[in-house]
């Protein structure tokens, strides 16, 4: 069954701006701005509340459309948060025998010794990204950013090019996986 109207809000902190125009959303904050191109989920947003709040209004809803308002509702979320706190993701490289040696050179990750072979992986890193090697950590990166679809695609790529390929994955447990992530925790 549709719903005539469907209203979902967003909170918007103090010292953060939104602004939209034709379904672009630019939000700015302290940690910068980050812009998100939201065209394709077909809804009205507007600033509310004199900057407070944004309004998103979906109508002629069934499930799935719901479903696309609540993740457009969510990616704003992520916006704020994004230019208040930020995010950082840590990944930890697993291995048994052969120790992966991986080196961060400029906005590249190069991946050696994977299970013992030549080849060198190379994952790109987006520029507004940051690698950090030196954390205490024995076989460790974080990776720090205000977008979150930056550090977690990075995450992803990192994940995905050290696939363990016709073995028994539940003997061979070698790769990058994702230790721990979020927003970044303020210190109060």
């Amino acid at each position: 069954m549709k719903q005539i109207l469907t209203t979902e809000f967003v909170d918007v902190p103090a010292g953060v701006t939104v602004e939209i125009k034709s379904r672009v959303v630019t939000v700015t904050g302290p940690r910068g701005s980050l812009t998100k191109n939201l065209k394709i989920t077909p809804c009205e947003m507007q600033v509310i509340d004199d900057g407070k709040k944004v309004k998103i209004d979906m109508w002629l809803t069934r499930k799935k459309e719901l479903a696309r308002l609540r993740t457009t509702a969510s990616h704003l979320r992520n916006l704020v948060v994004g230019v208040t706190q930020g995010y950082s993701y840590s990944v930890r490289f697993v291995y048994n025998h052969f120790p992966i040696n991986v080196t961060v050179e400029g906005q590249e990750i190069q991946i050696r010794n994977f299970l013992g072979e030549k080849i060198v992986r190379r994952v790109l890193v987006p520029s507004d990204t940051k690698v950090d090697s030196n954390t205490g950590k024995k076989d460790c990166l974080v990776l720090t950013s205000n977008n979150i679809d930056s550090v977690t695609q990075t995450c992803a790529r990192l994940h995905g090019i050290c696939l363990v390929r016709n073995k028994d994955i539940r003997k061979f447990l070698d790769g990058i996986y994702v230790e721990e992530g979020g927003a970044i925790v303020q210190d109060e």
